[in-house]
């Protein structure tokens, strides 16, 4: 793909939050919660080197890849990676994207896993 293709999908993707809380008649507040975690969404995809016309076209193995992106890899503090994740999944149902697909984006599981290892202090096991 070309990169004068590459910078119009920029363009429109990262601009897609705020087309969808200007349709929605959401305030300047929605904005700053939603704008940033949709530009780091955006940014993924492009740095994927994805080019998608649409939302729509955005592959459910890039959402995958991105659940894991802010889970597994860090990328996002734990705290945050919940309302990340919350906002792709805003935006992209507001856009058209399908329903059963965005279960792809599945909620930060890394607090669970530390929750499961750790005992509580002066607890045994007993048989």
């Amino acid at each position: 793909m070309n990169e004068p293709h590459k910078t119009t999908v920029g363009v429109w993707l990262h601009e897609r939050a705020r087309d969808v809380i200007k349709a929605e008649g959401w305030d300047s507040h929605a904005e700053s919660v939603l704008i940033p975690h949709w530009q780091r969404f955006a940014d993924f995809v492009i740095g994927r080197g994805e080019t998608p016309g649409s939302v729509t076209d955005i592959g459910e193995d890039t959402l995958v890849e991105f659940s894991r992106h802010c889970d597994v890899d860090g990328a996002v503090r734990f705290q945050e990676a919940s309302l990340a994740l919350g906002v792709v999944r805003l935006i992209l149902l507001r856009s058209g994207y399908d329903r059963e697909a965005l279960a792809a984006l599945s909620a930060p599981r890394r607090a669970k896993r530390a929750k499961r290892k750790r005992k509580a202090p002066g607890t045994t096991k007993t048989s």
